[in-house]
Parts: structure tokens; C-alpha cells; sequence
């Protein structure tokens, strides 16, 4: 298993076995691109992303949702949470704006594993909540790097 050290936080790398149709790996955008640390990123011809990141389990991720944009579900028989939607600007024109819920913003799941917190999140309605649940089941721990014997 490859761990991975991450600010002198240690976690498990997962990669999922199976990802929606029409999705494929792509890269991972660098530093800056959100505050937690991605680890995995698919997308498909329309540029729709979804987007796998970690935090440590202790003080880890708090997803907020209001009352009825969020229900408890199981991954492999886990509890996780499944938030659906996120805040939007109310206002285009100004950013400072009080933000709105809006509930076509996408999906994010989150479950609890090795010792840390996982997120699969969308940033539209282009997967279901299904196919979020079974990406998320069908994770596995990369497997540890060959070493080549020195000669």
C-alpha cells in the first residue's frame, strides 16, 4: 500500500476500479486549485469533472448542507454523507454577495477510511448519486511502487 505524507499528514492512496461511462483519469490541477488535497480526477468530452480528495480523519471535513440537501448513506457498509448541491454567489455582478444553496451545483460524498476522510466530489448534476455510491465501493489502496534491486 502507498502512503502518502501530505503536510506531516500520512494517508492511503485509493484510486477507484470502476468510474462512470464516458469518464477517464485526467490530471490533477496543481496548487491553489482548492484547500483540501486532491488525489484523483476524471473527466468526460464535455469537460464535466468529478474530483477525489483527502483530509485527516481527526478535525477532518465537516460537510455542511442546509436541512434536507444532505442524507446519510452506506459505502460498503459505512455511514457517509451525501451532500447534494453547494453555496453559490446570489449576485453575479457582486461576489460579496450572500450565498444562496442551489441544488444543480453537483454532489459531493464523503465516507471515512484508513484513518482519514475521503470526498468524491461533482460540480454538476452530470452523475447520479448512484454511481457516485458505487465509484466510492469500488475504491482500492494503490498497490505499493515495484523497487528495482540496484544492480
Amino acid at each position: 500500500t502507498e502512503v502518502i505524507l501530505w503536510n506531516t499528514y500520512m494517508f492511503t492512496n485509493l484510486a477507484p476500479d470502476w468510474i462512470p461511462e464516458g469518464f477517464s483519469e485526467t490530471n490533477i490541477p496543481g496548487v491553489g486549485y482548492s484547500y483540501e488535497e486532491s488525489i484523483g480526477m476524471w473527466s468526460n468530452d464535455s469537460h464535466e469533472t468529478i474530483r477525489l480528495f483527502v483530509v485527516p480523519e481527526a478535525g477532518g471535513a465537516r460537510p455542511y448542507a442546509p436541512p434536507g440537501m444532505y442524507k446519510e448513506v452506506r459505502v460498503n457498509g459505512q455511514p457517509a454523507i451525501l451532500v447534494v448541491g453547494r453555496l453559490a454567489p446570489s449576485s453575479p455582478e457582486n461576489p460579496h454577495a450572500q450565498r444562496v444553496w442551489d441544488e444543480t451545483l453537483g454532489l459531493q460524498l464523503t465516507w471515512s477510511a484508513e484513518n482519514s476522510i475521503y470526498t468524491l466530489e461533482t460540480l454538476g448534476p452530470y452523475v447520479s448519486e448512484d454511481d457516485l455510491i458505487h465509484m466510492a465501493e469500488s475504491m482500492k489502496k494503490f498497490p505499493a511502487p515495484v523497487e528495482t534491486p540496484a544492480p
